[in-house]
């Protein structure tokens, strides 16, 4: 089992880089909430976290991926994002919620379906397979921001790096 960390900035619509950590305190990646022009931080500012996009960086700071909010009218009660990673792997990020309180969001990688899942009034925030196995577990040590993010990897995906789930885990934060 490895474990990660991170820490999540006060404001929401903080684009700051957030770094990714190992047990041993060694960075392994970041990620960043980015706009794509003015307008949409604007648009943003007046309808809260309207738009919600990450990049994810390595440990050399070279961006290896993007997750852009997918724009239509099928998804303006539902979000849905494309994460294109290295250039070569595309992953589909639907909100699948029906109940508020407890918020799904669907992750597919080609063949490969995962779930990320959290209960009402709990701490823990699960990505699970098709079978039902926790693949990771995601907690945080409290509300008041800044709140420290640990990421529990129980099973080793190949699909699923530590910065793929680190994205997804804050695109999640940002809309919950």
């Amino acid at each position: 089992m490895s474990v990660y960390s991170f820490q999540k900035p006060i404001l929401k619509k903080s684009t700051k880089k957030i770094d990714i950590y190992d047990e041993n305190k060694t960075k392994i990646g970041s990620v960043q909430r980015f706009y794509k022009n003015k307008i949409e931080f604007i648009i943003d500012n007046i309808f809260d976290e309207f738009f919600v996009n990450v990049e994810i960086f390595d440990e050399n700071q070279v961006s290896i991926g993007k997750a852009t909010e997918i724009l239509s009218v099928d998804t303006f009660l539902r979000s849905k994002w494309k994460l294109e990673y290295n250039g070569k792997k595309e992953i589909i990020i639907n909100d699948i919620t029906k109940i508020k309180t407890n918020p799904i969001f669907q992750i597919i990688i080609g063949q490969n379906q995962f779930r990320l899942e959290k209960d009402f009034a709990d701490k823990r925030v699960r990505i699970v397979n098709t079978e039902k196995e926790c693949i990771a577990l995601i907690t945080y040590d409290k509300l008041i921001p800044p709140t420290n993010v640990t990421i529990n990897l129980n099973k080793e995906e190949k699909e699923l790096s530590i910065t793929i789930i680190s994205c997804i885990y804050y695109i999640f934060s940002l809309k919950d």
